[in-house]
């Protein structure tokens, strides 16, 4: 049996991606899967979890010291296969290869163009910062034994510097339910994910304000403390619902109870401007689940959205026009329903990990 290995230092030893999809998918295929990650060290779902002790003392000390004991760990595994996660693991795919092992790096953003957003790094240093990373990124690429990624145009670059470059994408798993969901006539508009700005919160709360319908905006999700107490001091933040971080077997549940999924996101580096990113899965998820969606005018999720008629693309700062697209979709139910219904079927034919797992395992067969 192969013994495959991911690793990663930056996300929870539950992630989506990383455990949900891509180990539990490699775990049911017959692979030997083990997952090195903070936190405890248990067996579930046919994957193994080896535990590190959690890293204190911020995100620089969990880059070099944290990646460092994942490395070590991941190590003793003396795994056949290695799927790092996190750029502050490249470094050791260079030693993991030294040693003969094959190397997989999964890239879930665009890691050299989000340098410029990231606040630890003082404005003066980025340039230099970007252009060293940028060369030292170019070469561990080029000897990895294949890349992953999650969008086109982040395919495209990798494209340049390793032919075994392949897209694999984060779409949503089918749950067990019927394809004719009932579409939940409440006045609950959700959104599930991190509570930060990228995802303009505000902005949806500015909007609730405006519409002419009693709306409620439940959020459910880890939030960042700093612009919670932002929107905690906005005048419309009684009509928020705050659940918190819940599992991740629940979401599906809040989801079924809302009428409207909401996607808001700012145009970034990381989504290529305005063209959007197929890493930012949040639309697929609400599509999923037979709700129809109010998101990002995206290039890439409109295509989507006006294809299959499963929502609204709207100006990610425009709080009108956020509140106008709520207001229709409360307003005109039956609509809501058929787009929430186009958009479970989209995800059943097209946007589904099902899909995607077979492309993750193909590409495994081809490295062993």
């Amino acid at each position: 049996m192969t013994k495959v290995c991911h690793m990663t230092s930056a996300h929870r030893n539950d992630d989506t991606r990383i455990f949900h999809k891509q180990c539990v998918s490699l775990a049911s295929a017959g692979y030997d899967i083990y997952l090195v990650a903070q936190g405890g060290s248990f067996e579930k779902k046919g994957v193994k979890i080896s535990g590190i002790p959690k890293v204190s003392g911020g995100r620089i000390k969990r880059m070099t010291k944290g990646a460092k004991a994942v490395y070590i760990k991941a190590l003793e595994i003396d795994a056949d296969i290695y799927q790092i996660h996190d750029p502050e693991l490249l470094p050791y795919a260079l030693k993991l290869k030294k040693k003969g092992k094959i190397v997989i790096f999964d890239s879930h953003e665009d890691f050299i163009e989000i340098l410029h957003e990231k606040r630890y790094i003082p404005s003066l240093l980025k340039p230099l910062f970007g252009f060293v990373f940028k060369k030292y990124y170019a070469l561990v690429i080029k000897k990895c034994d294949a890349i992953i990624t999650v969008t086109p145009h982040i395919l495209d670059k990798f494209k340049k510097l390793n032919n075994n470059a392949y897209m694999i994408t984060n779409y949503p798993i089918i749950g067990d339910v019927n394809e004719e969901k009932a579409y939940a006539a409440s006045k609950n508009i959700i959104f599930a994910g991190g509570i930060t700005e990228q995802w303009c919160h505000h902005l949806v709360i500015e909007a609730v304000e405006k519409c002419s319908n009693e709306v409620k905006y439940v959020l459910v999700g880890r939030s960042d403390d700093k612009y919670m107490m932002k929107l905690k001091e906005m005048q419309k933040w009684n009509a928020v619902v705050f659940q918190g971080s819940i599992p991740f077997t629940d979401v599906s549940k809040k989801l079924c109870e809302a009428s409207v999924g909401m996607a808001i996101l700012k145009y970034n580096r990381n989504t290529c401007g305005s063209l959007g990113s197929l890493g930012n899965t949040k639309v697929f998820e609400y599509m999923s689940e037979a709700l129809p969606v109010i998101c990002t005018d995206f290039v890439l999720w409109k295509s989507i959205v006006e294809r299959y008629n499963c929502g609204i693309c709207v100006n990610p700062y425009d709080a009108d026009e956020i509140a106008e697209a709520i207001d229709y979709l409360l307003d005109n139910p039956e609509i809501a329903r058929t787009m929430g219904q186009n958009g479970r079927r989209a995800v059943i034919e097209e946007f589904n990990w099902g899909i995607e797992e077979r492309k993750l395992i193909d590409l495994y067969k081809q490295l062993i």
